[in-house]
């Protein structure tokens, strides 16, 4: 069984901003962007280069800065191997997320999709139209999370984020007595239980006498500074925040600014959009730890031309893994990454 090694490197309503790519023919690029009869739809296009060029959907739960790193790792490996790609993402979250998804995904099929890579938080919702795209044929993927129905996960290493997010706290810590605070998108959701457990316990492993003051969940940056604050006002020894929510670090780094604890609270930021990153070089955050969306959207591209079009066996979970960011790391990593830090 072949295993792939891959280097280090993871809103919803009824408008869903699109995004094609392939390459052009002969060498050139061509490049529209134009709006569908729904005004709130948006379409970009990019020609294909291949003469046997597969149609590849990919699904996301948002547009917001993860899965747009994501998507622009598959964009990329879209132009390298010369496939037709579409980015497809609700832009505003509602509790009818999952089920657009569906109706998403339903859309690809009927399109005319090769391959169809997705978030799926509710298998169950999903079954039917992922056994419909079996039954067509269609090469399906499960982006982050695993799903029963899909035939190959790429997303990011849980366990390897959690320990990384472990040894981050307590090589930056500025404190030798470690009161931390974990903040989630949800405090129910499996993914996230899923990089928080190994965290704990590999906290539990190298830091003994740390103790985690408490958890708590956030949708905006504003209410992470909320959470953040109330929690301080009840537990002032809380001195560190690690975050799997994108929207804690911004959130975190207010509520640090506001009670001018700059000096004595250790913040690890999380993913490695532009922000985050001038905000790790210029000591607003202590580190960051990125889950790789780039690559993750990369390598699931490159991972399924492999299988498809020369052969390759893959064992199900392909899993990346996290890397860590120091201050003196920004720079060169950018570069790497082709991140604009300007």
């Amino acid at each position: 069984m072949k295993v792939k090694n891959v280097l280090k490197f993871l809103t919803t309503s009824t408008v869903i901003m699109a995004m094609t790519f392939s390459l052009a023919g002969c060498g050139s690029e061509e490049i529209s962007t134009s709006k569908s009869n729904d005004s709130s739809e948006e379409t970009s296009t990019v020609q294909a280069t291949s003469e046997n060029a597969k149609i590849i959907y990919v699904i996301a739960p948002n547009s917001g800065e993860s899965w747009g790193r994501l998507g622009d790792g598959f964009e990329k490996a879209c132009e390298e191997v010369g496939w037709e790609g579409h980015f497809t993402a609700p832009v505003q979250a509602t509790n009818s997320g999952n089920v657009e998804m569906v109706e998403m995904t339903e859309t690809a099929i009927n399109n005319g999709a090769d391959v169809i890579m997705l978030f799926v938080e509710d298998q169950e919702l999903f079954a039917d139209v992922l056994t419909e795209a079996k039954e067509k044929g269609i090469y399906t993927v499960a982006l982050a999370k695993p799903c029963d129905y899909c035939d190959l996960r790429v997303g990011a290493d849980d366990t390897d984020l959690g320990h990384c997010l472990a040894e981050a706290l307590v090589e930056c810590s500025k404190s030798d007595d470690i009161h931390v605070m974990e903040m989630m998108t949800d405090v129910t959701s499996f993914g996230q239980l899923g990089q928080i457990t190994p965290f704990e316990e590999k906290l539990a492993e190298i830091a003994p006498s740390a103790e985690i003051v408490g958890r708590d969940d956030c949708d905006s940056s504003a209410d992470a500074t909320d959470k953040l604050s109330a929690t301080y006002l009840a537990h002032p020894e809380l001195n560190a925040m690690i975050t799997v929510a994108s929207e804690a670090v911004t959130g975190g780094a207010a509520f640090v600014s506001d009670y001018g604890l700059e000096d004595e609270f250790t913040l690890i930021g999380f993913d490695d959009t532009a922000e985050v990153l001038n905000a790790v070089k210029d000591g607003t955050l202590s580190c960051t730890v990125s889950a790789q969306w780039y690559t993750i959207g990369y390598t699931a591209v490159q991972d399924v031309y492999d299988i498809l079009e020369n052969g390759a066996e893959y064992e199900y979970s392909q899993s990346i893994p996290a890397r860590i960011i120091y201050p003196d790391d920004v720079d060169a990593y950018a570069e790497e990454m082709g991140i604009d830090l300007n």
